[in-house]
């Protein structure tokens, strides 16, 4: 297997539900997997909270509502920002993809 593979498998795997099924068939602590996707997890969501106020109120009015947005972009989007700002401009453009996707949909059943 190709390291730039590897990568990509890795990279995938951390963003998952589940990293350690991804990866079962390296040889890979389970727990560590778990323990490196949820601190990716965290620094996405905490980077998010911190560009923008209205994610902060989203979040405060609809907590179950933001955090299943807030996973399916961070399951969607490879991890690629650094600072809060391009975080929250890959969230925004994710929503707006998806909104313009699901809105999309009833029309093209008819």
């Amino acid at each position: 297997m190709r390291l730039a593979d590897l990568q990509e498998r890795l990279v995938r795997a951390l963003v998952s539900a589940e990293p350690e099924r991804e990866l079962s068939d390296l040889d890979l602590d389970p727990q560590g997997l778990r323990l490196a996707a949820t601190i990716i997890l965290k620094l996405r969501f905490d980077r998010v909270m911190r560009a923008e106020a209205r994610y902060r109120d989203l979040y405060d009015s609809d907590p179950d509502g933001f955090t299943r947005d807030f996973l399916a972009y961070h399951r969607a989007v490879p991890p690629q920002a650094y600072f809060p700002a391009e975080e929250a401009a890959l969230f925004e453009s994710f929503l707006r993809h998806r909104q313009t996707d699901s809105l999309e949909l009833p029309t093209q059943q008819r």
